[in-house]
Parts: structure tokens; sequence; C-alpha cells
């Protein structure tokens, strides 16, 4: 097997699992072995399911496959004794399958499940045919003003000071916190930080026109001679040449505005199904959002019951299908 198809076997192998959380309710969902009833020896599954059903512990095996052919009764009868071996309850298969395989897997009571994502305008129509008006937040941050440890010496300030005054923008301030590997402007530390302390700036979404807010933002408190975070994540540290000098709290303005912006498609689509006439189990769609001058992609998934979460996903990770927690979400 080549190493590209292998990447794409162990990236279907990741979603389904994370769609089997999505839609598994109180079933407990892992990737890993089950020992072999005959053998001992432990057996690879890829997504494994275990449950109760009134007091009747149930085993649930999924197999996947991700190939540029479909696949053949060979595989069907592999899967087959594979769940007598572990003593699954019940075996499902996700991948494309030839006739005659869907036929054999009929006949051993092996459920066959497919996952399709594409990104073309058809198979979007088709799937996910939802518009959505969205409401973006957008901030600057005015004339901030940097409490500084008290431990910060004369020469700290001064250095500082000098920098600040050469300085039109706020976004030229870098700050690191100790928890994080990657800097991040001033603005974006202000954002997580107030988040962090449960304050959204959600509420000023209600505000048709633009409005200014002042406000002091606590980052750090001095306990037993040794600053603390006060959030219980880091201490945050403004950077000025290769110094490092540590941030107590910032005193702000900061201006909001909103922005409508209508998304007519999706940028992608998928769907879990069983490839028959039955509902899907859950169809997705992928829009790509603004964030803050950032794009990020807003995941809406719909499961076959009409019940639908909705998930912002990182940057970094945009095909990240869903997290452990979403389907607490779910309404």
């Amino acid at each position: 097997m080549s190493k590209a198809i292998d990447k794409e076997w162990q990236r279907l192998e990741a979603i389904v699992a994370q769609l089997e959380k999505l839609l598994g309710g109180e079933a407990e969902v892992t990737t890993g072995w089950l020992p072999d009833k005959d053998t001992g020896h432990k057996r690879q599954i890829d997504v494994i399911i275990r449950a109760v059903v009134g007091s009747i512990p149930f085993l649930g095996i999924i197999e996947c496959r991700k190939r540029q052919k479909v696949s053949d009764v060979r595989w069907v009868e592999e899967v087959a004794q594979k769940r007598i071996s572990v003593s699954a309850d019940k075996a499902i298969i996700v991948g494309e399958l030839t006739r005659p395989a869907r036929d054999k897997a009929a006949a051993l009571n092996i459920e066959v499940r497919t996952f399709k994502q594409s990104q073309k305008p058809e198979f979007i129509q088709k799937v996910f045919p939802l518009a959505l008006n969205h409401v973006s937040l957008h901030y600057q941050l005015l004339d901030p003003v940097l409490n500084l440890y008290t431990t910060t010496t004369d020469e700290q300030k001064k250095k500082l000071q000098d920098w600040t005054a050469t300085q039109t923008s706020t976004n030229a301030f870098i700050v690191h916190s100790s928890d994080l590997a990657t800097p991040m402007t001033l603005v974006q530390m202000v954002d997580r930080a107030h988040q962090m302390h449960s304050n959204n700036w959600d509420e000023c979404r209600e505000y048709s026109q633009p409005i200014y807010k002042k406000f002091k933002l606590q980052l750090a408190e001095l306990i037993n001679g040794e600053y603390q975070p006060v959030d219980g994540s880091g201490t945050y540290h403004m950077k000025v040449g290769d110094e490092l000098i540590g941030l107590e709290a910032v005193q702000a303005g900061i201006r909001f505005w909103t922005q409508l912006k209508k998304v007519t498609l999706a940028s992608s689509a998928a769907e879990y199904s069983s490839g028959d006439d039955r509902p899907a189990f859950l169809r997705t769609g992928y829009y790509k959002l603004d964030k803050q001058g950032h794009s990020q992609t807003l995941a809406i998934h719909t499961r076959h019951d009409g019940r639908v979460a909705m998930q912002l996903l990182p940057e970094d990770d945009p095909q990240n299908f869903v997290d452990e927690d979403l389907n607490a979400n779910l309404k």
C-alpha cells in the first residue's frame, strides 16, 4: 500500500471514529486492539464501540478502507472472521465494495457504510444546500496601557517606552505566554485572556452601530514573591528586542463593530451513510468564515434524527471532523 493511500485510510479511520462519537450517545468509541479469543494475540481494530443495552454489554467493530479500487468479497470475509475472533456482536464496513461483496456482506449480517466528501458544487447542493447569514464581530484595540511587573527594572521600562513610541499599530506588540509555544499579538492575547475569564465579547453583537468600551484586564498577581496567572493558563510577557518583560495587567479602549455576510454555499460537504435510500446518519457542511481578519471553518453537522451541532474548527486542521465533547452541544 502506498504512503498516500495509507494516509488516506488513517484519515478515514479517524473521521469515522469521531463520527461515531457524535452519533453514539453513551457508547464508548475508541481505536486500538482487541484480543483474539483463539490465540490471545492482539487484533488491530479501526473503530471499537462498547455500550450497555439494558443490562447486556455490546461490542461492535468498524473496519475502514480507502482505496482507488473498490474492495471485493475477500475483505468482507476477512472482516466477518475478525468479528468472530474478537467476539464482537456487530461488524460494520466503511468503504466502497463491488456488488458481489455487498451481497456477501448482507448474507453475513455485516452493515456497509460510506463516507463521501467533496468540494464540487453539485455534491454540496445535494448533500448540504444551506445558506448562512453570518454576523462576524470585529474589534480594534485603542490606546493600550501596559501595567508591568513591580519587579521590572527602570532600564526595562525605559526600553519598552522608547520602543512603544516608535510603533504605529498594536499588531507590532508581540506577546509570549508561558503555556504556549507560539507568540501572539496584543489583540490576540486580550481576546484569549478575556475569554478565559468567561467574559466573551458576544454581547457586542447585539449592537448594530459601532460601540466603544474601556476595560482593564488583570493578567497576573504577585503571590509569595512570584507572579502567578489569574486564569490558570500562563503568564504573559511583552518581547522588546531580546528581552521578555512581564505584564501584570493591560488597560485599553476597544471599538466593536459587526458585519453581515451571506454565505450562499458551503465550501465542502460530507455524508456518512449506509449508501442506500435510507437517510444519511450524518451530513456536514463546511463554511469558510472570516473572524477578525482570519479565516476559520464552521462545520454544521445534522443527524438523521434532526439534531444539529455546530463547531468552529481550528485553522491548522480544517478537516478535523468533530471533537469529543461536541455531543453535549447537540440541540
